[in-house]
């Protein structure tokens, strides 16, 4: 009978260890008590996979058990990874993830994340990442629609920037107008962002019909091999007005090319136009528009 009780206690004890190891504890409270240890680099674009350093799993997460118990750790939409280059953009989180740490153990992951400052460069293969803090209430918001509604990509990239930037929601142009629709109306309603009275509504209201202006811009630039390209052009506040390449790979050879622009307002005054490559931004040019524009680079 004594036997049987010792069993009993210990398996007792035994469920009551198993509980507290499963329960998950933040990644920020477990590094504040010194119980995990961060880092993280930049995964950078992949060749065929069509992989963003933007956007998408491109951050390779690494948490270190530093206690000898098993730990539970999530990595939380809406945490901001912080890069030692301060030339690079920080990476906001935009999915969660779990880790099950072994006691003095690590454990790697690749996790979903997005630039959130347009005006530094995206971190390239082997960008390191030191520190966390939590983002503002705005993205985090953002973050979680994100997840919630998987647009981990381009979309959600300039949705991202817009949030970030507190820009206007009529930045947002996606390839389908429902998505455009719906990031349009979300960010319309984060506090501090421009009125977006004049965004398209969704349910019974009407729609209005808006007057659409077309600019062409000529551009042109010279691959010595096959690269992933991307050719973005900026207003002067710094917004996105259209991706004229959006990561695509293109084969070696000189590429030189009108590109039609279609926009609610004309395209006139000052601009900026960025050519990157391969995750690395080569140039970013100032331009006006409205006149003839011209510009070869040659690698």
């Amino acid at each position: 009978m004594k036997s049987v009780k010792i069993a009993g206690v210990l398996l007792l004890v035994l469920m009551v260890c198993t509980l507290r190891a499963s329960i998950p504890l933040a990644l920020e409270k477990a590094i504040k008590q010194k119980q995990v240890k961060f880092s993280a680099v930049g995964k950078g674009q992949v060749a065929g996979l069509n992989q963003s350093a933007h956007y998408g799993k491109c951050v390779e997460v690494c948490l270190q058990n530093l206690t000898n118990k098993p730990l539970t750790v999530t990595l939380e939409s809406g945490l901001m990874m912080i890069p030692d280059d301060p030339g690079v953009q920080n990476m906001l989180v935009t999915q969660k993830s779990v880790f099950a740490l072994a006691p003095n153990a690590s454990q790697k992951k690749t996790v979903y994340a997005m630039c959130s400052e347009h005006s530094d460069v995206s971190p390239r293969r082997g960008t390191l990442f030191g520190k966390l803090f939590i983002s503002d209430s705005n993205l985090i918001k953002m973050a979680w629609f994100i997840a919630r509604h998987q647009f981990q990509d381009e979309d959600g990239q300039s949705a991202v920037w817009c949030v970030a930037a507190k820009n206007h929601p009529s930045t947002i142009n996606c390839r389908d107008c429902v998505r455009t629709k719906l990031l349009r109306n979300f960010i319309s309603k984060l506090p501090g962002i421009p009125n977006a009275a004049h965004a398209e509504q969704t349910g019974n209201s009407t729609t209005r019909t808006v007057d659409t202006h077309k600019t062409v811009f000529h551009f042109g630039f010279t691959l010595d091999y096959r690269r992933q390209v991307s050719l973005i052009l900026y207003d002067a506040g710094g917004n996105i007005v259209s991706k004229l390449i959006d990561n695509r790979w293109l084969d070696k050879g000189s590429y030189n090319s009108n590109y039609n622009i279609t926009t609610e307002t004309a395209l006139n005054g000052r601009y900026f136009v960025q050519l990157v490559m391969d995750g690395r931004e080569l140039f970013q040019r100032e331009l006006l528009m409205g006149q003839a524009v011209h510009s070869t680079q040659e690698e």
